[in-house]
């Protein structure tokens, strides 16, 4: 499959590389050319030992596609884990602006939506799980600083957040649960391209979705 100017070839290793060489071939026939060193070769139960990739090529843990991360567990967390970073260490610049109404439709409406790719390509692993209860916090962190330190005491501060992660017609402050719907979110983007998926590449009897 082709994305714009980014091609994946996914078949056995004895099919890819012969497949890779074809490609190429065809592509110089209208004037254009692949850059060896912006390919790669990856395997999720590893390449062989004696195996050596064509020339220029690297052979990573883990693929970065669209955006989502696919590899490793190790790979999978930390690309998750800087991910998270970033989008939390930007939301604690909100506390700088002069309105406090504003800075906090900002973070309702900007910032705790922003892992919600994360939450519809990566599977709701016990990792991701984990990752996202500490972007969660953050938030509630950036939002005490909107409404006044104290707000969501140390010792009690379970019951608070929950009540504030609630929709404002339900009496919490609208502040979006990552961890409460990675489960939903996964499982809805399943659902929108499942169909799709199944009638293009899926030639068993087998079901997509098990």
């Amino acid at each position: 499959p082709s994305i714009v100017d980014d091609t994946h070839i996914v078949g056995p290793l004895n099919q890819v590389i012969p497949a890779f060489t074809s490609f190429t071939q065809h592509l110089r026939t209208i004037g254009l050319s692949v850059k060896s060193s912006k390919c790669c070769v990856w395997s999720p139960r590893g390449l062989p030992v004696d195996f050596s990739p064509p020339e220029g090529m690297s052979t990573p843990i883990g693929l970065r596609i669209l955006g989502a991360p696919f590899g490793s567990s190790t790979y999978m967390s930390d690309f998750i884990r800087d991910a998270l970073h970033e989008k939390s260490r930007h939301a604690t610049l909100l506390a700088q602006i002069g309105d406090p109404q504003v800075a906090f439709w900002i973070l309702c409406d900007c910032f705790t939506q922003r892992p919600s790719y994360i939450t519809r390509t990566c599977p709701p692993t016990p990792i991701l799980r984990m990752l996202l209860e500490g972007f969660d916090r953050s938030m509630m962190e950036v939002l005490e600083r909107l409404i006044g330190p104290g707000s969501f005491a140390d010792g009690e501060a379970y019951l608070p957040c929950r009540e504030a992660s609630l929709p404002t017609t339900f009496g919490g402050t609208g502040i979006l649960s990552t961890v409460s719907t990675m489960t939903c979110a996964y499982l809805g983007a399943w659902a929108l391209v499942a169909h799709s998926i199944s009638s293009r590449f899926i030639v068993s009897d087998r079901p997509i979705l098990l």
